[in-house]
């Protein structure tokens, strides 16, 4: 015998259908999965050094989190070693030395309300251990007084869900996660940016630390790119 609420609470194409409006996204006919088409943001504000294995952070943060409002439990073994550069200057001196280091990881100038200061690297593991083991090989290779710290996950999901130190996943984000891993076809990218579209974000990352006002922005200007007016 059917039942409404049951069929309702297990409506998954109700619940994505922002994904069906986005574009992007459809029903293979063959797969029988949802299948995504996998490229570059246009609008990306990092660039990624090296790329993290079966890290589809679009798949479980932009999915699973924004459109189904559930903690993904695969994430929980994500964990950052968090570098924060003071000025632009210091920030991307640092870039040759993470391209040097070649570990998975990626950095950006990101303002958001929810994170202290715009400018972020971040290096990706899969353990505490191996998180730490990071970083303290990044306290040796980055500028001295550079702010550096090991997290787990997305701040977002602390924000929602609680300390990620207290945080105990209920059976229902278990069985979740784990019907979307299933339903879902996601490819992995293994790709890095086209050069073009780096130089792109680079140019937004000077124009970012400018409107901030962090004067060794101007250093990567021949001439200033804001307003000038006259001074009386």
């Amino acid at each position: 015998m059917i039942c409404y609420q049951e069929l309702d609470k297990h409506d998954i194409v109700k619940k994505l259908k922002p994904l069906w409006k986005r574009g992007g996204w459809w029903w293979d006919v063959d797969t029988q999965k949802i299948t995504a088409t996998v490229g570059f943001d246009w609008d990306s504000p990092w660039v990624t050094i090296r790329r993290t294995r079966g890290f589809r952070c679009k798949l479980y943060h932009d999915l699973v989190f924004k459109i189904m409002d559930v903690f993904p439990t695969y994430c929980l073994g994500c964990w950052k070693v968090v570098a924060r550069p003071d000025t632009f200057e210091d920030f991307i001196n640092c870039m040759p030395v993470m391209r040097e280091m070649n570990l998975p990881s990626k950095l950006g100038v990101v303002p958001r309300e929810n994170t202290f200061g715009l400018y972020q690297c971040y290096f990706y593991q899969d353990s505490l251990a191996e998180a730490k083991e990071v970083e303290a090989l990044v306290r040796k290779e980055f500028p001295q007084g550079i702010d550096i710290f090991t997290k787990r996950f997305c701040t977002e999901f602390e924000e929602k869900f609680g300390c990620s130190d207290t945080l105990e996943p209920t059976a229902e984000m278990y069985e979740i996660t784990e019907m979307i891993e299933g339903l879902i076809d996601f490819p992995d990218a293994w790709g890095l940016q086209p050069d073009l579209l780096v130089e792109h974000i680079m140019k937004g990352w000077i124009l970012k630390a400018s409107q901030a006002g962090d004067k060794t922005a101007k250093k990567y200007m021949e001439q200033p790119i804001n307003a000038q007016c006259v001074h009386y």
